[in-house]
């Protein structure tokens, strides 16, 4: 890049993933007599991946779209390391830190990752080291997206005498949006510890053509009861039966039996036929009579909504019900016994105390 003067990289190459979507990238190898030249060495490795990035100017993005930018990894491997830092592998990566509010939209911030492996003294590098006891493995699990650390623990291991580990990778499962992987910073994960009607309503979300990588992935189905699906299914069957008992079987593996039935139910209710449930959750308000208004922090608290400003759009979009009828303004007035449609999915009967 112009003004930015000339960085010489030791190693700099390509990879592509494996995988139904092959992912690019770039990636840097440094190796590192010293830790302590005079300067921080992790600031260098950052400065390292700031120049990978930049250097993508006009090749892999323009100026009118950096939705090209490749992620990018800058890998130290440092010999001459102060004791404190001795047989540590450390990684250092842009991370989200939620000021105010919770938000749920999908950016591309996972750009670089610094990676600093700091070897011990040669003498100390012998079975039973801490850094050997970390690399000491027969197999390592990983998705596909994880191919470049596995294997790069296999290179480690090599260049320690150690014999290379075998891999394993497991497909990626995609979130219930159906195209991105399933990540809780997206918002389309499905939580092992949600609630039973969460998770249910959850499932259902999913679009028709992930239904069996679900059942492959997330259940504990058997082979023959999986195919039997794909049969049904390639017959015509409609997919929201085959999505009903996707729903089952997963709310099943983390819920009773009976909690698993009344979340259907609840599913049932709320969404096929459209009927306020019958038990929805109850939120406590603490006054003896009031209006939409007052229920914004009990339900921002409830985390039914994310903000005031959230309940206010929603409102405005015709996103709020009461008793089963639209609300249009925060001055309506509430009573004990009233249920509340927040978006929507999310149900809550009103306790005024």
């Amino acid at each position: 890049m112009a003004n930015e003067g000339q960085v010489t990289f030791d190693i700099r190459f390509h990879a592509v993933t494996p995988g139904m979507e092959q992912v690019k990238l770039i990636i840097n190898v440094e190796a590192q007599k010293s830790f302590t030249p005079g300067y921080d060495i992790v600031t260098r490795a950052v400065y390292y991946c700031a120049r990978l990035l930049s250097s993508q100017m006009g090749v892999e993005f323009t100026p009118k779209s950096y939705d090209g930018i490749k992620k990018v990894y800058s890998i130290w491997i440092c010999f001459d390391v102060p004791e404190y830092a001795e047989n540590t592998i450390t990684e250092y990566k842009i991370q989200p830190n939620s000021l105010y509010g919770d938000f749920q939209g999908k950016v591309r911030y996972d750009l670089f990752s610094a990676v600093m492996v700091c070897l011990g003294k040669k003498e100390d590098l012998s079975a039973g080291s801490s850094l050997h006891r970390l690399l000491e493995a027969d197999l390592e699990l990983g998705g596909t997206d994880q191919t470049f650390n596995l294997l790069m623990g296999r290179a480690l291991q090599k260049e320690m005498g150690m014999e290379p580990q075998a891999a394993l990778f497991m497909p990626i499962l995609e979130g219930i949006d159906g195209v991105e992987k399933m990540s809780k910073s997206l918002g389309n994960y499905i939580g092992i510890d949600e609630d039973a009607r969460v998770m249910f309503q959850k499932v259902m979300q999913i679009p028709d053509h992930r239904i069996i990588k679900y059942f492959e992935l997330a259940t504990d189905i058997l082979p023959e009861e999986l195919q039997k699906i794909k049969e049904q299914l390639a017959d015509g069957i409609n997919p929201r039966d085959s999505k009903r008992l996707l729903a089952r079987t997963i709310t099943r593996l983390y819920h009773s039996e009976e909690e698993t039935k009344e979340a259907e139910r609840f599913f049932t209710e709320a969404f096929v036929q459209r009927k306020v449930p019958q038990r929805p959750d109850t939120l406590q308000v603490v006054m003896d009579q009031g209006t939409l208004y007052d229920c914004l922090r009990p339900l921002v608290q409830a985390r039914v909504i994310h903000s005031g400003n959230e309940f206010k759009r929603l409102l405005s979009q015709g996103g709020v019900q009461k008793n089963g009828q639209p609300v249009e303004k925060l001055e309506e007035g509430i009573r004990t016994g009233d249920v509340l449609k927040v978006g929507k999915g999310k149900f809550v009967r009103l306790e005024l105390v």
